[in-house]
C-alpha cells in the first residue's frame, strides 16, 4: 500500500514538472527562471510534506522562501502570495497571511541573483534528493557546485563509454591487444613479444 502511494506521488511530481515546462514557453528569460525556481521549490515541499506545509518552524520557513519567489512576479503580488499561502498553509490565519505577504512584498529577497548553494542550504536540500527530483536551479547543502560538476562529468564519461560499448566499440586495452596481434611489431625488430612489451612499458614510464 505504501509503495503504491509513493509511486502515485512520483507520477504526480512528474506531471507537475511537465505542466511547469508548458507554462514557461514563450515567457521572457527572467520570468522563465523565476517560474522554474518556484516550480522546483513547490516540488521540494510537495515531496517533503505532501499537499500542505506543516504548522511548525520548518513549514513557516519554507513558506516564506516560496513567497519570496512569488513576490518577484508581476501584477497583484499580495493577492498572489495570499493565494499560495492559503493553498500551502491553510492553517495560517488570513490576517497573519496578509501581514506576511506585505512584509515580503516590501523587501523581497531576490532569489534570481542568489547562489544556488545558498538556496540549497536554506531549503536543507541534499544532493541525493536534488538528483532524485531533477532540480536544476537550487543547489545542495552537502555537495557544492564544483563537486556536482565533477560528478556530472564522471557520469557523462561513463554514459559515453557505455554507449560506445553498446554500439560495438571495444575497450582500448582490448583494441590495442588485437591490433598488436595482427601487426606483430616485435618480429620486425627480431625480438620476443615479451621483450618488446617490456621496452614499450619502459618508454612510457620515462616519457
Amino acid at each position: 500500500m505504501q509503495k503504491a502511494s509513493a509511486d502515485q506521488h512520483r507520477r504526480a511530481l512528474r506531471r507537475l514538472g511537465r505542466l511547469e515546462q508548458k507554462r514557461r514557453r514563450g515567457l521572457p528569460p527572467e520570468e522563465r527562471q523565476r517560474r522554474l525556481r518556484l516550480g522546483e521549490l513547490r516540488r521540494i515541499v510537495a515531496d517533503r510534506y505532501g499537499a500542505t506545509l506543516p504548522d511548525d518552524d520548518a513549514g513557516r520557513a519554507d513558506l516564506r522562501e516560496i513567497l519570496n519567489v512569488v513576490a518577484l512576479g508581476h501584477g497583484d503580488i499580495i493577492t498572489a502570495m495570499m493565494a499560495v499561502g492559503a493553498e500551502l498553509a491553510p492553517w495560517l490565519p488570513p490576517d497573519e497571511a496578509e501581514r506576511l505577504a506585505r512584509s515580503i512584498a516590501a523587501m523581497p529577497r531576490h532569489w534570481l541573483m542568489a547562489k544556488a548553494d545558498n538556496i540549497g542550504k536554506r531549503m536543507r536540500l541534499s544532493y541525493a534528493d536534488r538528483e532524485r527530483m531533477n532540480i536544476h536551479t537550487i543547489g545542495s547543502f552537502d555537495v557544492d557546485k564544483a563537486a556536482r560538476a565533477e560528478l556530472r562529468r564522471k557520469r557523462d564519461r561513463q554514459r559515453k563509454l557505455e554507449q560506445r560499448r553498446a554500439d560495438g566499440a571495444k575497450p582500448r586495452a582490448e583494441y590495442e591487444a588485437n591490433s598488436l596481434s595482427r601487426l606483430k611489431p616485435w618480429e620486425k625488430e627480431k625480438i620476443s613479444r615479451r621483450t618488446w612489451e617490456r621496452r614499450r612499458n619502459q618508454n612510457r614510464d620515462t616519457a
